[in-house]
Order: C-alpha cells, then sequence, then structure tokens
C-alpha cells in the first residue's frame, strides 16, 4: 500500500497527506495550521483532518453536496498507525457527494468497493481544523473524471478476477450498466451530467488558482443560464 511505503520513509514528528491536486492556502491558511499543530502537546498523539475548499469541473464551480473536503490525513508518526484495506458496500441512494438522480440511474442498485484507510491506535487523539488551509483541484480530464467513478470497485473486483484491468473493468461497466457502445461516448455522457449538477464557487480564488484557472483548458458551459456541461465534452452546435 502507497501509505505504507510513505510511512516507512517517514523521518518527521508529524505527517501530512498531500496530493498533487492539493494547493495550499498561503496567508493565513497553511501556515495558520502549521502553528496549530506546534502548538499541540508534544508528550501526547494526533490525528487531525484538516479542511480543503474543493472546486471542480472547472476553477469556478463546486459540487453542491461536497463544497469542503476533511478528508486530508495529518498525524503524529507511530509504528502503531500504519494503512489497511477496506471493504464496503455502497448503496448507490447513500452515496454523499452526488444525490443527481440522473447520475445515481447509472449505478447498480449496490456495489463494493474496497480503499486503504489508517488504523488508529487508541492513544491518538482525534480532531477536526476546520478553517480551510488549502484548496483540492479536482479539475481533470473526462476519462481521469470517469476512471475516479470506477476506480474504488475495480480494487474490490479484482480481488476475483486478478487479471482483469482497470480499462477492462470500465468497459464493461459502462457497456453493460450503462448501455453506452464504447469508454470515449460514456466519458462525455458522465462528464455532462457531472458538470450540470455544479453551482459556481462564491468565495475568492487566491492569485496562484486563478493563474491556473486562467491558464486551464476546461471551462463549465451555460446555455440559457443553466449548465449543459463542459467545452471539451459537448457537441458543436
Amino acid at each position: 500500500m502507497s501509505g505504507n511505503l510513505g510511512l516507512c520513509a517517514a523521518s518527521y514528528r508529524w505527517v501530512l497527506k498531500w496530493d498533487a491536486d492539493f494547493v495550499a492556502i498561503r496567508n493565513g491558511g497553511f501556515e495558520e495550521f502549521r502553528h496549530y499543530l506546534y502548538s499541540l502537546d508534544p508528550r501526547k498523539h494526533y490525528y487531525i483532518n484538516p479542511t480543503l475548499i474543493e472546486v471542480t469541473g472547472d476553477m469556478y464551480h463546486q459540487n453542491p453536496y461536497m463544497r469542503i473536503r476533511q478528508d486530508i490525513e495529518t498525524y503524529t508518526y507511530s509504528r502503531n498507525l500504519y494503512y489497511v484495506p477496506v471493504h464496503r458496500v455502497v448503496r448507490k441512494d447513500t452515496r454523499p457527494d452526488w444525490k443527481s438522480v440522473e447520475i445515481n440511474e447509472l449505478e447498480p442498485d449496490s456495489y463494493d468497493i474496497l480503499f486503504d484507510a489508517p488504523k488508529i491506535p487508541l492513544v491518538h487523539k482525534i480532531l477536526m481544523y476546520e478553517k480551510p488551509m488549502g484548496f483540492h483541484l479536482n479539475v481533470k480530464t473526462a476519462r481521469k473524471h470517469l476512471i475516479g467513478r470506477f476506480f474504488a470497485r475495480w480494487l474490490a473486483r479484482v480481488r476475483e478476477e486478478k487479471n482483469l484491468s482497470l480499462d477492462a473493468f470500465i468497459d464493461r461497466c459502462v457497456t453493460k450498466e450503462w448501455g453506452f457502445p464504447d469508454i470515449l461516448s460514456a466519458e462525455k455522457h458522465y462528464m455532462n451530467l457531472y458538470c450540470k449538477q455544479l453551482v459556481r464557487y462564491e468565495g475568492i480564488l487566491p492569485d496562484a488558482i486563478a493563474d491556473l484557472a486562467a491558464r486551464s483548458p476546461y471551462r463549465i458551459v451555460y446555455e440559457n443560464g443553466k449548465i449543459i456541461g463542459r467545452n471539451d465534452t459537448i457537441e458543436v452546435r
């Protein structure tokens, strides 16, 4: 597991999980969080979930059901804290991130997922850090958005079908469950449904993110005041 590989290389007291699509808020965001960590009792162990603002689809919109992320693990190092595989059965009507009937109709009623999660020792005090200390830029190609939809399902399935590739699993799902002839047509349809659920981000983008947003190739497309998709996946009219 990649989490355990990272822990084997850790050489400091604090461990922070930081993905490539996270951007720290400077001048009061990340620095305040750092000062908060150093203010905690150095004799104790902690597991903390800080807060990130999430923009998705493009950098000017958000999922109304997931405006923030609080799964950004930060904890004091311990040989007794490590990652384990977690298996769960998900019902489509209980997904917290999307409550759209249109998107959920694409899914089976329930499905298995597998993911890595930390096994937290009892000596760790679990805390939340509510003030946003960064952004999660969930802005990527339509294919990667589609892969994100299926990745945890594939991990669960590959335990039984050892030679099942991710592409083959996605192809099976979009043709048999969704009824599309191929992955390309499925990813365009999915991306447009995904974008239709979004709302405008009402906050201010830090300068670093505003610069990235200005150069991004992706833009949510409106027609008559309503979102119809994204510029890379809608049909040219």
